[in-house]
């Protein structure tokens, strides 16, 4: 469970006082959320007597110091904890988050050099990654770098029937590693790359 740092907003109660007890924070598995997968969330203090309601950007909404969540949307979405203890005093707890279109990505172990890996963005009937993808917004490496903001920037691309291949600077360790970046109209993308032959991606 990833501990996040999140904002805090005081709720008064009827009384007018919060929780007398350390800022509650927000924990949500894993990292880099996507579409359509379950996001694990928990607050950080299990006290007795206290009572914690979770509401998510898409109206959601659970009870409880663990609960989970899927959004069906990529973007910036939020979770908001409020915890109430037996005297009816709140805190109120934000967390932003960003939450990833989940692209099929696969690295083609074709001749590149020991330089160079060339990872390949599927196309489907849904997604146009030629037409739709930022290429410079892109990122390749492993997820605790990217988490960093670092990786492998592209330097070369090559869209051909519907998917895109992309060669990165072979970043350091195995190769198979996580891609980042956004469409060209702001929608996050993330993909784990496995391995396939030349033959199979060309």
């Amino acid at each position: 469970m990833t501990n996040t740092a999140a904002y805090l907003d005081k709720s008064s109660s009827d009384t007018d006082e919060t929780l007398d007890r350390p800022t509650v924070n927000v924990k949500y598995a894993p990292s880099a959320p996507v579409v359509d997968s379950p996001i694990l969330v928990e607050a950080d203090h299990d006290e007795s007597g206290v009572e914690y309601e979770w509401e998510f950007s898409d109206g959601s909404t659970a009870t409880g110091r663990k609960a989970s969540n899927i959004f069906d949307s990529a973007g910036e979405q939020s979770i908001t904890l409020t915890a109430t203890d037996g005297d009816g005093r709140t805190e109120t707890v934000r967390q932003t988050l960003t939450v990833y279109r989940e692209a099929n990505v696969e690295i083609c172990e074709r001749d590149c050099g020991d330089e160079y890996v060339t990872v390949v963005i599927r196309g489907d009937s849904d997604f146009d990654p030629a037409g739709s993808v930022a290429v410079d917004s892109l990122r390749f490496g492993a997820p605790t770098a990217l988490a960093m903001g670092s990786g492998s920037a592209p330097v070369e691309t090559d869209a051909r029937d519907g998917d895109l291949r992309v060669q990165f600077p072979r970043p350091p360790g195995d190769s198979a590693g996580r891609l980042a970046g956004r469409t060209a109209d702001g929608v996050p993308l993330a993909g784990t790359a496995s391995t396939v032959d030349a033959a199979d991606a060309a």
